[in-house]
Formats: structure tokens, C-alpha cells, sequence
């Protein structure tokens, strides 16, 4: 395929984090290639794609670190968009991450260098996290050559009052099938109609009038990624979101839960707002990836076919993006192609060259793997989560049924 048809605008940019003199311990390369995105449009086509925002690719030097430059990706987004009060910057943090707000159109906010990373890690073993994984390291990292996984990288994030989930996709094809179809409702921000009826009714007199389907985060906090939720202590948990977009990934499954769980097709709404999505942290056994985007086509037997975009920190960098600004020069060379920025307004849609095969990953490669996938928001942890975050690792189970019943056998 020459040309992708993308209902989001992609884009690369001279953006880099700045370094820190005291994080020059760190030898990780910065690229920066990063992707923007525009309001999804829920309308059927062949092929569709959603992509991503502000996100730094970060090369990782050595066999080991993946999971610490997958971390970084994520931080490269998540910590810029967090609010001055957030307690991430009244946390234990040194004074080189906190936010530097001189320029108020240019707010500076550092991502943390590996070594800030690994004391982070060992500061959440000492505060009581991941009790399993604190024994497994003998309670310390700093300065070791130690992967990391998804269930560390989620306790980091519990001790510096960032929420995030686990979801697992593990044992049996009924639960690791549900990989793709979690990511494509995640990043095209599907809800079940339940979830979007309950929000809606809790929302004030001023917006009771809205259609369910116009759900916009800015008013109901349900995005894990946008508006003001970050400043809402009741706003959805990574957990409950996880959940409901499992049910609509069940509902989509053409294996035996989905059948199990969701006789019926589940109906399913989507938000409206123009906020991106957060990326998402892939791992299995061996090593980690970044998922920044995903691409669903349409096969002719009526299963689709679902491609991870992913941004590897074993990528080479300077050539990723490189191949990524031609696939967008191509796109620019399309009839509806974009100005300053904009979509096409006849068609509302960007036109994009084909992507670097190293940011493709078909989903269709990983049902012979046990996967996991890491989830966070803007939102802040209140202070009983984070106990309970203490006690066990917050994570939930695709396919949960199924994959109790391949433990039996």
C-alpha cells in the first residue's frame, strides 16, 4: 500500500527534552520524532489508523534497558501535560525534574535519567511496593545492568502518584486475542454505551443534555488522557477504564470468552474530544515496546487484521526518523493533503506515506506470546490507592475465565 488514509494528523518536530547537567550519567539518544493527533472521526473505511502525540523515541545502547527507555518514552509525554499542582512535582523528586515555568508558552519539564529511574524503583521497594519484586532484586538496581518489566515500571509510577493498570494477556488464545482489539478500542477511544450513559448522568444541569454519544472528556474525566482530568480526584481510574475497554475487545473476539462474556454485541460509543491518547508499554518475556498508534484492516473473510505502531527502543533512532519524515513528505504529495498543521477540510483526513516497517508489529505475532500491557493517565493516585498499590500490583486479566480454566488443565 502506497498511501495510508489516516483520520489523525502525524508530524515530526525539533522537540527534544532538555538535558540536565546532572543527567549526563545517561547515554541514551533523544530523537525527535513525534506524532501529533486530531479528533478521531468514528467513520468505517478499509483501513483506519490512530495515532499519536509528543512522544520522543529514545534508543536504547545496550541489551538490557528497555524497559527504562520504554518508561522514558512514556514520561516524555505524560510529565509535560501534568498539572503544576500534581503531586509527582511535590514528591521526593530531585530539584533538576521539576518544572521550569519562566516562559509560560514554553514550560521545560525534564524526563528522568536512567539512574533517576533505577532510585526511584529502589525508593518504591523501601516505601513498600512490589514486596515480590523488591526480594527478586535484593532491594537494590542503582547502577546495575537489571531489566525491568511491566509490574516494576507500574510500582515507579505508584510511587511518584502516577495511576496506572496492568492488563495481561496470558495462557490461552482466548486471552492473548484480545491484545489487538484492546489497543484499537484504547486508541480510538471507544467505551461501552453503559459506561458512557453512567458518566453522562453524573454530569451537572449545564451539560444533562448531551447525547450519550457525544461524551466529551473535558466534562466527564473518563479519557484517560485530556482536559482536566488530571485535576479531578474523581475522575476514572486506569483500572475501571481498562476494564470496560476490555469488554468492548471481548465483544469484537471472534474466541470463546468474547462468547462467554458478551452473548451479545456489547454496543459501544466513543468520545468526541480532540485529546490524544497516552502511549501504551508492551512487554514480553525478553523484552519491551512502546505502542504508539494502532491500524485495523478489514479482511475479506470480515476478521480484522490489527497492526500495533510502535516506536522499539532497539530501533535506530536518527533512521526511524528519517524514514518517518519521507513516509510524511509522500502524504504531503496526496490530493488531500494538509496546511500548517490542518486537515483537508473537504475530507478530514491526512494522507500519509507508508510507515517504516519497524514501527509495524502485527498483533496476529504475539498469540503465541504471554503479553502484558501498561496503562497510566494523568490522573493522581489519592493516598488509599496508593496503599492499596502497596499491597499488590493493580492489574486485571483479559479473558480472566479462559485463562483460569488452561491453568486447570
Amino acid at each position: 500500500v502506497d498511501q495510508l488514509q489516516l483520520p489523525h494528523l502525524v508530524s515530526c518536530s525539533g522537540y527534544c527534552p532538555p538535558k540536565h547537567p546532572k543527567n549526563h550519567d545517561d547515554n541514551s539518544e533523544q530523537n525527535s520524532t513525534f506524532i501529533e493527533t486530531l479528533q478521531h472521526q468514528p467513520e468505517t473505511q478499509h483501513k483506519q489508523q490512530n495515532l499519536y502525540s509528543v512522544l520522543n523515541h529514545i534508543q536504547q545502547t545496550d541489551k538490557w534497558s528497555c524497559g527504562f527507555r520504554n518508561l522514558q518514552m512514556l514520561l516524555s509525554v505524560l510529565l509535560p501535560h501534568l498539572p503544576p499542582h500534581h503531586p509527582y512535582f511535590h514528591g521526593d523528586i530531585p530539584s533538576s525534574l521539576r518544572r521550569v515555568d519562566s516562559n509560560p508558552e514554553c514550560v521545560v519539564t525534564p524526563i528522568p535519567c536512567l539512574r533517576q529511574l533505577q532510585r526511584f524503583l529502589e525508593k518504591s521497594w523501601a516505601d513498600g511496593f512490589d514486596k515480590q519484586g523488591a526480594k527478586h532484586y535484593n532491594r537494590r538496581i542503582v547502577g546495575r545492568k537489571s531489566e525491568i518489566g511491566a509490574v516494576e515500571v507500574s510500582s515507579c509510577l505508584a510511587y511518584l502518584n502516577i495511576d496506572s493498570v496492568v492488563l495481561q494477556f496470558i495462557k490461552c488464545k482466548e486471552s492473548r486475542s484480545l491484545l489487538g482489539e484492546f489497543c484499537w478500542a484504547y486508541f480510538s477511544k471507544q467505551r461501552t454505551a453503559s459506561t458512557s450513559l453512567a458518566t453522562t448522568a453524573e454530569m451537572n444541569s449545564s451539560t444533562m443534555n448531551r447525547h450519550p454519544e457525544d461524551v466529551n472528556c473535558s466534562t466527564t474525566g473518563f479519557c484517560c488522557f485530556c482536559c482536566n482530568s488530571s485535576q479531578k480526584d474523581t475522575s476514572e481510574s486506569t483500572y475501571a477504564h481498562a476494564s470496560d475497554l476490555l469488554k468492548v475487545a471481548e465483544s469484537s473476539s471472534s474466541f470463546g470468552d468474547a462468547k462467554i462474556n458478551c452473548p451479545r454485541k456489547t454496543s459501544t460509543t466513543y468520545c468526541t474530544c480532540s485529546c490524544p491518547s497516552l502511549p501504551l508499554y508492551l512487554q514480553w518475556e525478553g523484552h519491551s515496546i512502546t505502542i504508539v498508534g494502532v491500524e485495523k484492516r478489514e479482511k475479506y473473510s470480515g476478521v480484522d487484521d490489527i497492526t500495533l505502531l510502535v516506536f522499539d527502543p532497539m530501533a535506530n533512532g536518527p533512521k526511524l526518523k528519517n524514514d518517518l519524515q519521507r513516509a510524511l513528505a509522500r502524504g504531503k504529495g496526496a490530493k488531500s493533503s494538509f496546511t500548517n498543521g490542518s486537515p483537508a477540510p473537504e475530507t478530514g483526513v491526512t494522507h500519509v506515506g507508508k510507515l517504516p516497517s519497524n514501527m509495524r508489529l502485527s498483533s496476529n505475532k504475539l498469540l503465541a506470546k504471554d503479553c502484558q500491557i501498561l496503562m497510566c493517565s494523568l490522573r493522581p493516585l489519592n493516598s488509599r490507592e496508593k496503599n492499596l498499590s502497596r499491597d499488590r500490583v493493580n492489574a486485571v486479566t483479559a479473558a480472566k475465565a479462559a485463562v483460569v480454566r488452561s491453568l486447570r488443565r
